[in-house]
């Protein structure tokens, strides 16, 4: 279901987890999904083995803070739906991105 939204959600810093947080709060994501046992794909931006500062790749920080938001709204059903790019190793982006640490933490898939 798409919905029109005028607000524009904005947000500064460094703390990229609570920050992450805070605007899905804002934006009010969990009564958008509405059913806690949907199933909910994560599709973060993994291009290459590389640490996310290098820009290639969305922080794993964003990711945690998605996972956190979803965890305390109680929706579990979560699954990390991501390849790097062609010729490059999808489980070593995952260790280099920080992925593996965040889902073997929270449970995701």
């Amino acid at each position: 279901m798409c919905m029109k939204r005028n607000d524009i959600l904005i947000i500064h810093g460094t703390d990229y987890k609570n920050m992450t947080i805070r605007l899905l709060e804002q934006a009010g994501l969990a009564e958008l999904i509405g059913d806690r046992n949907k199933k909910i794909g994560m599709k973060p931006n993994l291009v290459v083995a590389k640490e996310p500062s290098r820009g290639a790749t969305t922080h794993a920080e964003l990711l945690e803070g998605v996972i956190c938001y979803l965890h305390d709204n109680g929706f579990r059903n979560i699954t990390i739906m991501e390849g790097s790019w062609v010729g490059d190793s999808t489980p070593a982006a995952f260790r280099a991105a920080g992925y593996d640490r965040i889902t073997r933490k929270y449970g995701a898939a």
